[in-house]
This record gives structure tokens, sequence and C-alpha cells, in this order.
């Protein structure tokens, strides 16, 4: 799913998306765009992924007796996150009146005990007049393991069971960055009729915004496996489950 957390940094941006003009004696040239900038973030077993891309379009009027140099406009990319991607990538050029719409992937092996920043930015140059759209933003990034005990359960249609949870962590590792309140438990056979573990094991990928002088954000956490993102277990020790306030 595409992110709009950057939005929360979008007025740095606001100087540069306004029209630009240029005009010489019998020759008057200006430009429109409207661009954006989208980041993406996902994980499995192995991998954080990260995607950023930019889209949108301009107009450039002409008006008199102009003479102009072919123009072009290219589109450059930094996605960086931990120690991958930490440079400029031009990702296209592009004629003015031309639709964007273009990206840069990395992918980065990830420690499940690491928290890594995401740096996300987009800019458009133009040949002839230089910088024009120029925003980005900061997430911090982290892959999440949360232990649950089952508190209570509920029967569903089909077989399935809601399970109710509440974190089952170590005390140096509480409270936990994901907190999940419930699982769907499903039935093992075709059929038959789910059952609640006493335990349960999630994976996340957590991120939030990250901005300069101010209080930390709370964690978003997107499950790893989107189906099933929980294990049951009935190992009853605590987990040492990742904290980060």
């Amino acid at each position: 799913m595409k992110s709009s957390l950057w939005l929360m940094i979008a007025a740095v941006a606001l100087a540069l998306l306004a029209g630009k003009e240029a005009s010489a004696q019998g020759c008057s040239v200006s430009y429109d765009p409207s661009f954006s900038l989208w980041e993406n973030e996902f994980a499995d077993s192995t991998n954080i992924y990260t995607q950023v891309g930019i889209d949108g379009s301009g107009t450039m009027t002409v008006e008199g007796m102009c003479d102009l140099p072919y123009i072009t406009h290219t589109a450059y990319i930094w996605n960086s996150v931990g120690s991958v991607g930490n440079s400029w990538v031009p990702v296209g050029d592009y004629c003015p009146d031309c639709y964007v719409s273009t990206e840069q992937d990395d992918i980065l092996p990830y420690d499940p005990n690491q928290e890594y920043t995401f740096d996300f930015e987009g800019q458009m140059w133009c040949n002839i007049g230089g910088e024009f759209f120029d925003i980005g933003g900061v997430l911090d990034l982290e892959l999440a393991y949360t232990k649950s005990e089952t508190i209570a359960s509920q029967p569903m249609t089909g077989g399935n069971e809601i399970c109710l949870l509440s974190q089952w962590c170590t005390p140096q590792t509480q409270p936990p960055d994901c907190n999940p309140s419930n699982v769907i438990q499903h039935p093992i056979i075709l059929g038959g009729i789910a059952s609640c573990s006493p335990y349960y094991s999630s994976f996340w990928l957590a991120e939030r915004v990250k901005l300069p002088y101010l209080p930390r954000t709370p964690w978003i956490c997107e499950p790893v496996v989107l189906e099933q993102n929980a294990v049951g277990t009935d190992d009853p020790s605590y987990g040492n489950c990742t904290s980060n306030p």
C-alpha cells in the first residue's frame, strides 16, 4: 500500500511547486508543475523492501517569438534504508508536458534486532531552469516480534474462532511496539471447529514518522504475513518482544 505519512512534512515543498515564469523581449515561458511523491515498504522472512516513486506532470506555456533549446526534465529519487541506497538515482528523462510515473526500489537483508532509518526524497530538474520539485521524509523501520497470551475467545461463522490477546513479554521488553488485540484462528481441518492456542507469536513490519525536535510518534504495525501473521504455541515462557518506545 502506498503510504501518505510523508504528507506531514509536505509543506516544505510548497514554495517549489509554484509556477515559474521566464521572459525576454518578445518571448514569455511559464511552467505549472503538479507532482507528488509516494513511498511504500513491506517485508518477508528475510528482507525489507522499500519503494519510492514520483507521479505527476506539468504544463508549459510559450508566448511570443521564442528560440528555445531542447528542454528535458529529469527525475531523481533518494531511497535509503540502513546501508542500502545512499545516493541519488536518476530515474528518467521527460519532456516538459509528459506525464511522469517512475519509481526506485531497494532490498535490505534485515537483522530482527535492528531499528533502521528509511530516508526518501524525490526531485525534478529542468536542464534550463534547474530544480522545481523537491519533497521527502524520514521513517523509522523495524521488524517487530510480539508474544501474546489468549485471555478469551469467541466463536465465529465457518468454524473460526476469534482469540482475544494480551501481551506476554518479559518485563524488560514491555510494552511491545506491536501489541495485537486479537487473532482469528482457522480450523486445522476444513469443516472442523477452530480452537485458540494458549499463546501466539506474531511478526510485524513497524514504522513511524521521524521528525526533528519532536517526540517520537507511535509505531504503525503491518503484518509480515498478511493472511496468517500469528503462530500458536503451548510454550508458557515470556517472549523477548521488540520494544523501542
